[in-house]
């Protein structure tokens, strides 16, 4: 898989995109994606204008990491009185606090191609997860703690 990350406009095709300003998002046109379970809560970071994950343990409800989401190219950043987050066509919109499930798969910057441009906050630990496309389901899932 090739990740590659643009300035501006959509992702090319294979590639990634940061797109919006606050909050700023890593949107990706992946054809063919690893396809894992993720339970995950949203997370939006003020001072860096962008959003991470929390990987949520389905038995604990506790976080299991924080991870930067490379989400679905028709995935559009959300800042509208008040709710921040992103709006997904189909899922409809997930705000900061917002627990969820996809499909997806975890990487690290060192396997990109070239990591998006994005504050040391917004990637923790150059940790990214790659989010499918039509697979984002609103929790709370079982388990959820909140």
């Amino acid at each position: 898989m090739s990740l590659v990350a643009c300035s501006s406009g959509g992702p090319e095709p294979g590639g990634t995109a940061v797109v919006g300003d606050d909050p700023r998002i890593v949107v990706h046109d992946f054809s063919v994606a690893r396809d894992m379970l993720l339970n995950l809560r949203l997370e939006y970071l003020s001072e860096h204008g962008c959003l991470v994950v929390r990987s949520i343990d389905i038995e604990t409800g506790e976080s299991a990491g924080v991870s930067a989401p490379i989400w679905p190219s028709d995935v559009e950043p959300l800042n509208e009185d008040g709710r921040i987050g992103v709006t997904d066509p189909e899922a409809g919109e997930l705000v900061d606090g917002d627990s969820f499930t996809a499909g997806g798969s975890y990487t690290s910057a060192s396997e990109l191609d070239e990591a998006p441009d994005l504050p040391e906050e917004c990637a923790p630990e150059g940790e990214f997860v790659t989010i499918n496309q039509g697979s984002l389901e609103k929790g709370p899932y079982e388990g959820d703690s909140r």
